[in-house]
Formats: C-alpha cells, structure tokens, sequence
C-alpha cells in the first residue's frame, strides 16, 4: 500500500500552453497558439526547482504545449541540471533545427520524446491537424541523432492506429529511439471531441497489451504502456500485491504553465496551485492527493480486484467518462476472482 508520503519520482512541468499544431487528442479543451495569461515566468520555476530539491530527486519533463516555442526553454533545462536533477523534453520535434539541436545537446538534456502517432504520413498529419508535420518530426529526429541526443518516440493509441503497434515498434527502432512509449487514450480536452467508436474498446485495449507483453519478452526494444496501469497484472504473476499501477499522485505530478498542481496531466482537476502553496506542503498534505493514494477509496470491480494495489485503475480515465476519480477504469476488460463470486 502507498505511503501518505510516497516518493515524488516525475514532475511534468508545463512551461507554456502555446503550441505550433493543433492535435485532435490535445488534453488541453482547446488548442492555445500564443502563451497563456499567467504563465510562470523563469524566476518562480527556478524557485519551484529550490523547493524540490529540498525534499525529492524527481526527473523532470519540461512539456507543453510546445515547449520549444518558450525562449528561456534552454536556461531552465540548464538550471534544473545545475541541481543535479535529470531533465527531458517532451516536443513534437517539427521546430528542431540545427541551433535548437546545438542547445539541447549543450544544455544536457538527457532524453527528449518525440510524438508520432502513425507509420503513415497522411494519418500522423491528420492527427496533428497539420499537413507537413511528420516529414518535419522525422527531420528534427534526424537532427538529434545528428547531435547524438538520445530520443523516444510516444504514441497517443487509438483505433486508427492500434493495430500498427509492431510496425510503430520497428519503425522506431530503426529511427534510433531507446524506447516506445504507448499512451492509451485518455479522453480530456480536445480528446473529448473524439467519437467513442474511435477509442479502444476494453477488450482491444487487452489484446494490445498483451501483444506488448510478448514483443517485450521477445525483443531488445523497450516499449512501454502508459495510462495502462492494468498493464502490471499482464506483465507479472506475482503483481498483485506490489504498489503500482496509476502513478498520478502517488510518484508523479503535473504543474501546469500557470502553476496549477493535478496528479497528472490528464485530470481535469486541479488540486492546488505553487503560487499559493509550496510543491512540498501540495505533496505531503493535500487531502485529495492521499485518497487518491488510498486503494480503499476505489469503487466498482476496482474495489474487489486482488490487483487494486499494483493496479488501481487509471483514475484519470474514471473521471473522464463516469465523473467519478474512483470508479472503476472503463477500459480494464478483467473480472476480479470475488465478482464471479458474488454472482453466484
């Protein structure tokens, strides 16, 4: 079970909502192409960096929107590495150039992702809602090899591309990634726009975790399912009483561009803010944060589930299509060993 003060392993920093495409399955509600009002200016991330390190080694994402687009990116990527933290870049890669490539390798940034959400072209730019988009990615990409820059690829899954996950896999491997990261829909923002018949059905979602299981067992190449916390119990007999499952909250958090704290970036909830209350005090003592980390407050089949500890369910997605933060997650296709029994 958690600890009420779990370690903060990942902070998802959003240093800026402005964005350079316009994708369909933005967690944002509506695409922003100029900074927010509000955004936090270098001095209050740099006092955040202070904080934390005062009380955790977390890796930290500098995400977006786009970060790219913010032109201190740089001098706060070389800040958080000035205390000793690990770095990444979450970008779309279409405006890496060859000076944006000459910062990030002087600026030592030790991963950056790259999004790409289809082998095919026409489809990644449809997703994107930006024609050129995907030779521009590929051509960012080819500058951080150039620079060696070590890079993942991560792809948002839906059913338009769930079955092209081993092309994704080769694709990636071939491009130098060091690992794929496959993020299971989590309809929020621009995501809600997207027609339910669009989305993995519980038993898809199944077949492609398994597909996973196996390509990882068989293969060199790291790929990694994300807001797929039911992903333990396929991957590992002996899972059901090792703490893991949904990170939210309980070893990750988000800070949005205007210092608003959720447990991850797909909760529509915020539960605080930095610019009223330290990182810390929101981390050790927000009382939505610690039932969030409490698998008794779990309902439905969750509530039953011998996985409810090393899985939980994505809280995310529980709220996302019920309304509740504890319902059981929507997508996971298992029937607990107590539900059959309480059928009988």
């Amino acid at each position: 079970m958690f600890s009420p003060k779990p370690e903060l392993k990942i902070i998802f920093l959003e240093t800026t909502t402005a964005c350079n495409l316009n994708c369909v399955h933005c967690r944002r509600k509506v695409s922003h192409f100029e900074r927010q009002n509000g955004e936090l200016i270098f001095k209050q991330i740099t006092d955040l960096i202070d904080e934390v390190v005062d009380f955790a080694k977390p890796f930290i994402v500098l995400s977006g929107g786009e970060p790219l687009l913010r032109n201190d990116i740089f001098e706060i990527a070389r800040y958080i590495k000035s205390k000793n933290l690990k770095v990444g870049l979450a970008t779309n890669a279409v405006l890496i150039d060859e000076l944006k490539a000459e910062k990030i390798k002087q600026a030592k940034i030790d991963i950056v992702s790259v999004s790409i959400d289809s082998i095919d072209e026409s489809a990644h730019d449809a997703f994107r809602n930006s024609r050129g988009a995907f030779k521009a990615t590929l051509e960012g990409i080819r500058l951080l090899k150039k620079h060696k820059i070590a890079f993942q690829i991560n792809t948002t899954v839906t059913k338009h591309n769930y079955l092209q996950i081993a092309q994704m896999t080769t694709f990636s491997k071939n491009l130098g990634a060091s690992a794929l990261h496959l993020f299971i829909l989590v309809p929020v923002g621009c995501g809600k726009k997207i027609p339910v018949n669009d989305m993995l059905s519980s038993r898809e979602c199944e077949g492609l975790l398994r597909q996973v299981f196996l390509m990882n067992k068989n293969n060199d190449f790291n790929i990694r399912p994300t807001c797929a916390p039911f992903f333990a119990r396929i991957s590992d007999d002996n899972s059901k009483t090792k703490a893991g499952g949904c990170l939210a909250g309980k070893s990750i958090i988000f800070v949005s561009s205007t210092g608003e704290v959720f447990p991850c970036g797909y909760f529509d909830r915020p539960v605080a803010n930095i610019k009223n209350i330290g990182l810390k005090k929101i981390w050790q003592e927000n009382s939505f944060l610690k039932k969030l980390r409490d698998p008794l407050e779990l309902k439905g089949k969750c509530s039953i589930c011998e996985y409810k500890i090393s899985c939980g369910g994505c809280r995310a997605r529980a709220f996302a299509q019920t309304g509740d933060y504890f319902a059981q997650d929507p997508v996971c296709n298992y029937a607990p060993a107590k539900l059959s029994e309480i059928k009988k």
